[in-house]
């Protein structure tokens, strides 16, 4: 048997006791190929009669013949699917979106795709689209290039995307992990005056208490303000700001500022900033909180 396909030398084989003869090719590349199959000195099953110019004629039996067969084989292609969030960081509200781009693929039929988010991790280190789907969207996909949306905005976190293909004739399915993206916490901060009354001259410090991080590590800012005339017209002005304390801020907890001279009578008020990160929204205490007014007699 000679066996064959476009591009490729001829393998012969002979035929075990079976009748069976295979032939192994590298693999070519990803789509339809012609196989050819031929077989020589195949006994033909059909009696010929000689006829002679001149004489008899004479019936020939045992001819030989040549059979041959084409069929066609397909190599499934292996379609590449790349995952991109739109943004690596979202704020809480925001609906998750991204897209999901495939590549190396045969033909333009039409597949099913299933998009999943996984999360909420706490670091990369942890983050895996084993784990159960936290949203779930299927859709059919024709094209390279299409847009997928989490159902519902999910708590703060750390996410990663998986894409599977389905797979179809010329195609096989493929499961792809990525379009990593991150949805920030909204913290909560308390910054507290440490007592109510000073005297001029003393050194006053404020307690900022969070409470609703993990993995933060930033510079909170402490602002004093004052004096004021009285405990109700307390406010955050610039113009009436006395000290700007900076405190690194770690964990979840109580972090005391330096103490800062005040040498004026009247009524304060502390107010404190934390910046944003990657995990995090910036926040601001409230401004004349009373658990921040003291005064200085």
């Amino acid at each position: 048997m000679a066996i064959s396909y476009a591009g490729s030398s001829t393998s012969r084989r002979i035929t075990d006791a079976t009748g069976t003869a295979v032939a192994t090719f590298a693999r070519p590349g990803a789509g339809e190929h012609d196989v050819t199959v031929a077989v020589a000195k195949v006994p033909a099953t059909i009696l010929r009669l000689r006829k002679p110019a001149r004489g008899s004629r004479v019936a020939l039996a045992g001819g030989k013949t040549v059979m041959t067969r084409n069929r066609t084989a397909v190599v499934r292609a292996l379609p590449h699917v790349a995952i991109k969030s739109d943004k690596t960081v979202f704020d809480p509200g925001a609906p998750l979106r991204g897209r999901f781009t495939v590549t190396k693929s045969l033909g333009t039929f039409s597949r099913s795709a299933e998009v999943t988010l996984h999360g909420p991790f706490t670091n990369w280190s942890q983050a895996s689209c084993a784990t159960r789907p936290r949203a779930r969207v299927i859709r059919p996909v024709v094209g390279n290039t299409w847009k997928y949306l989490a159902a519902a905005t999910p708590p703060r976190g750390l996410y990663v995307w998986k894409v599977r293909l389905s797979g179809d004739r010329l195609n096989a399915p493929v499961t792809a992990c990525g379009g990593a993206t991150s949805v920030r916490g909204t913290p909560i901060a308390v910054v507290k005056a440490l007592r109510s009354r000073y005297r001029v001259g003393a050194r006053p410090a404020a307690d900022l208490v969070t409470r609703k991080l993990y993995h933060y590590n930033e510079v909170a800012t402490v602002r004093l303000y004052g004096p004021f005339a009285a405990r109700d017209r307390v406010a955050c002005g610039v113009r009436k700001e006395v000290h700007a304390i900076q405190v690194r801020v770690t964990a979840n907890g109580t972090v005391r500022s330096p103490g800062v001279r005040v040498t004026a009578r009247g009524w304060y008020g502390w107010r404190a900033t934390l910046p944003g990160d990657a995990r995090h929204l910036s926040v601001r205490t409230a401004c004349a909180a009373p658990s921040s007014i003291f005064e200085v007699r």
